[in-house]
């Protein structure tokens, strides 16, 4: 089976690619590596749309990226009710769970099992004890810590994708230390691969920034090997 990986990341709020995103299907997932939202004054904004047109799209998932943190947790539970789709942040612990932000989800094609993890980028660390911990009612992890806390609750999907909202160099490192990880779809650097960057076999790709393309990955589901890689522009060229 050909699995296709629809992926998006630090949209900040723009949509010119939404009217070509493939509808979703048994074949594909599509899924967003963070900061979808315009900016980082979401705390005077009532709503966020553009969260709730990406679940109307199907996005399957979506790491949390600065943008949708924040301080104020009644802040990030309006987010993640207007979603409405899981916004993954492994690294991120809240003192009262938020429905709709979990570690990560599974999701199954054609009996193919597929783990998708999501990453935040580090805004502090703190024992809930700390001041700024106490106030925002959550912390922060490392990744590696973050990744193998989870390593054994993952352990049985066929294929790990990482949703990563920490930047290139802090994917590198990621992908060194947590070998487990299979595809590493990332963001919050602003990138736009022409290929995949490899470290220690763990492929890396970074889809650029603004909405201007998309990136479609195809995975060979036997060899869980990608073989085709490549940006889509809505004016449909490569």
């Amino acid at each position: 089976m050909i699995l296709d990986i629809i992926h998006t990341t630090d949209l900040h709020g723009r949509r010119g690619i939404f009217d070509i995103i493939p509808n979703p299907s048994g074949d594909n997932i599509i899924l967003d590596s963070g900061d979808a939202i315009k900016g980082s004054c979401t705390l005077f904004n009532f709503r966020e749309p553009i969260l709730s047109e990406m679940k109307n799209i199907g996005f399957s998932a979506m790491a949390m990226g600065n943008r949708e943190y924040s301080y104020f947790k009644n802040i990030v539970r309006m987010r993640a009710a207007e979603a409405s789709f899981p916004i993954l942040a492994a690294n991120v612990i809240f003192e009262t769970p938020i429905d709709g932000i979990v570690p990560f989800i599974n999701i199954e094609r054609h009996g193919f099992k597929i783990a998708v993890i999501g990453l935040a980028p580090i805004q502090f660390y703190g024992k809930g004890t700390e001041p700024l911990s106490f106030f925002a009612g959550s912390r922060f992890i490392g990744y590696s810590e973050a990744l193998n806390k989870i390593k054994k609750d993952i352990s049985g999907a066929d294929f790990r994708i990482l949703l990563s909202h920490s930047g290139l160099k802090e994917d590198i490192e990621t992908a060194e230390e947590c070998p487990f990880i299979d595809l590493i779809l990332a963001g919050h650097s602003h990138l736009k691969f022409k290929e995949p960057v490899y470290a220690c076999g763990i492929p890396i790709i970074h889809s650029g920034a603004f909405g201007l393309s998309y990136a479609e990955i195809r995975i060979d589901s036997d060899s869980k090997k990608i073989v085709s890689f490549r940006h889509v522009f809505p004016e449909a060229q490569d």
